[in-house]
């Protein structure tokens, strides 16, 4: 039971337990844990947490003692909204959502403005090392929306795993790290250093480099005690760093970074390689279409683009019947076992997304981004895969053996070709890991196996939903019969929706879409600025209380608004 709704199992309900019983046959390294119920209706969701694996026969350290007794530091990202991520995701469908950020290149970096962070739960976080020692850095980003470029200010340092598989060390001085990746990190403080404070920074990849989480590192020296002071940070300005890895940089833009792909990264060992002489391929595009319709959408072997829908019955179930319990509008991709599988992703977004598997980790064997020249009004043109290779993927497909991970970031309008092998029986999920995305629509299964299970633990969690909360109710039609005059820029007329607000019989007329736009471009330049101001100048139970006595009047006014009430 890896915890996905509508997998492996139902949603784990109120007043419900479930203990997670099993052998830990991983390899060491860094993992995490998080739930996989969708997006919480109210609240941040800090539901979350690192998950450490050690070498077997090593013995676990004493985790009240954890910092004081190791060498290690755990680090946890997270980013956070000005309200939170439902509400977010409301606004977006209603075309009222703030500007996104946008990356140096051009590319959506995000669908809100960057808020604020926390660093393990703390806005002023601060990492204690001594003089002279080597320290590793398990850094996670947890967050929701957000990618970091992670650096040291007058460091260097290694990168010696991602996603708990080990690399020969490689040496940078800058990691991107996209939500649900983690890099193990080597740094060493020398003696000289003792009693300097140095800033430890995970801004975005926009041009402001003031955007992001930033903490202090305090070394210590030999005397030093708790409560000495510890002089400011040597550096305040932020310096180009000489090389980021996993970067997504076009090479046209190579003067502005020494950008370098995910794939310059190496196993620690040379694993038996796959069967490479019968390779069996497929094909996963991405699509998208941008608020107020907000909506992805995902094409498997070259099929029609679905808005993809979990199943609410647990599809790992020995009575999960396809024709009934399966929405018709989910994408599953069926494999044998024991075969040597390349996935090709393929995306016409203008957005970066990480790009995670359940049940698996794979080889990267190519990444491949673009120009923002390609991607006019937010839309890209599609790569061809027969030509865009070099060489052509038949070749790259039998390469040595590549990076090892779980998570990799798709690149805006880009290519990526991963490598693994079916030797997982059960059903799993690839799925964009930023949560908005996940919750409308970008995801797949894979059937492997046709693994199903007849026996289940007692308190395996019920699928009666009555007096609950239940799962938002899906739809089905061909998305243009709905749309109208709206001109969308990415559905087509074959693209399949699973959203109600897509599916609805209520047509747009013309001078309804005058309006909308005309409010949509009024509310990119005010909202933010907006939010700016209340949460400056008022006390959050003050804004509460207005909003508890707005939404009542508003009850009276919206018929007079023209529904933007």
């Amino acid at each position: 039971f890896d915890g996905v709704v509508g997998l492996t199992q139902c949603a784990i309900g109120p007043g419900e337990s479930f203990l997670y019983d099993w052998k830990v046959q991983e390899n060491p390294g860094t993992y995490w844990w998080h739930g996989h119920a969708g997006i919480p209706v109210s609240g941040q969701d800090f539901a979350r947490g690192f998950l450490i694996v050690h070498p077997e026969g090593s013995g676990l350290p004493d985790l009240e003692n954890y910092e004081k007794v190791t060498n290690e530091r755990l680090l946890m990202y997270e980013d956070l909204s000005p309200t939170f991520p439902f509400m977010d995701y409301i606004m977006m469908l209603g075309g009222i959502s703030s500007r996104p950020e946008k990356d140096i290149e051009g590319f959506y970096e995000s669908m809100i403005p960057w808020s604020h962070g926390l660093l393990n739960g703390k806005r002023n976080y601060e990492v204690f090392v001594n003089a002279g020692e080597t320290y590793k850095f398990r850094v996670l980003n947890a967050g929701h929306v957000f990618a970091y470029i992670w650096s040291v200010d007058k460091h260097d340092f290694k990168i010696v795993a991602c996603d708990a598989a080990a690399v020969k060390p490689y040496p940078v001085d800058a990691v991107q790290i996209h939500v649900g990746e983690r890099f193990d990190i080597e740094i060493t403080f020398l003696p000289s250093e003792e009693n300097r404070s140095y800033y430890m920074r995970a801004h975005t990849p926009s041009l402001d480099a003031s955007k992001g989480i930033f903490s202090v590192i305090r070394v210590r020296g030999s005397n030093s005690s708790p409560e000495d002071p510890y002089p400011e940070p040597l550096s305040t300005k932020y310096e180009t760093p000489k090389e980021i890895i996993n970067c997504l940089l076009h090479d046209a833009f190579s003067y502005l970074v020494n950008c370098q792909p995910i794939t310059n990264l190496e196993p620690a060992e040379l694993l038996e390689m796959p069967d490479t002489d019968n390779i069996e391929f497929h094909v996963i595009d991405f699509d998208d279409e941008s608020s107020p319709l907000a909506s992805h959408f995902v094409a498997l072997d070259n099929g029609v683009f679905k808005q993809s829908v979990m199943p609410i019955k647990a599809m790992i179930k020995s009575d999960f019947n396809e024709a009934v319990d399966l929405h018709p509008n989910t994408n599953i991709l069926k494999l044998g076992l024991g075969k040597t599988v390349v996935v090709i992703f393929r995306s016409a977004t203008a957005f970066p997304h990480p790009i995670h598997l359940h049940g698996h980790k794979f080889e990267i064997l190519k990444v491949m981004p673009r120009t923002h020249a390609v991607c006019p009004n937010s839309r890209c043109e599609w790569q061809d895969i027969a030509t865009s290779f070099d060489p052509h993927i038949t070749e790259i497909a039998k390469k040595p053996k590549s990076v090892i991970k779980d998570t990799v970031i798709m690149p805006a309008g880009g290519l990526v070709a991963i490598r693994f092998v079916t030797d997982n029986p059960g059903v799993w999920a690839i799925h964009c890991h930023l949560d908005q995305h996940l919750e409308d629509g970008q995801f797949l299964i894979i059937d492997e196996g046709g693994y199903r299970q007849t026996e289940f633990p007692d308190d395996y969690p019920s699928c009666n939903y009555t007096g609950r909360v239940p799962m938002r109710k899906k739809a089905a039609c061909m998305c243009m019969e709905h749309l109208n005059l709206y001109k969308p820029q990415g559905v087509k007329s074959y693209y399949q929706c699973s959203e109600p607000h897509l599916c609805s019989k209520t047509q747009f007329t013309e001078e309804d879409i005058a309006i909308f736009e005309k409010i949509k471009a009024k509310n990119a330049r005010e909202i933010s600025s907006m939010l700016d101001f209340v949460q400056s100048h008022f006390r959050p139970e003050d804004i509460l209380s207005w909003i508890s006595v707005l939404s009542h009047e508003d009850t009276n006014k919206r018929s007079t608004n023209n529904g933007y009430s």
